[in-house]
């Protein structure tokens, strides 16, 4: 990421609270907000919502 740090953040901050503000900077710019393939090429199926996620995961007792 080599953009200037965003308005506002302290000269100082720990570079991670530098980095999650860049991404929700991008995140409120629309940065990344095309949808693509990825899930189904990297898993081989369809992508789930992450409600779909854990009612599948609870059905195992995954978390007992």
């Amino acid at each position: 990421m080599d953009r200037p740090a965003p308005a506002g953040l302290a000269a100082g901050a720990p570079a991670d609270a530098a980095l999650f503000t860049g991404l929700l900077v991008d995140l409120r710019d629309g940065r990344g907000t095309t949808v693509s393939d990825g899930v189904r090429q990297a898993l081989g199926r369809p992508p789930r919502s992450f409600e779909q996620f854990a009612t599948e995961a609870a059905s195992t007792d995954c978390w007992a």
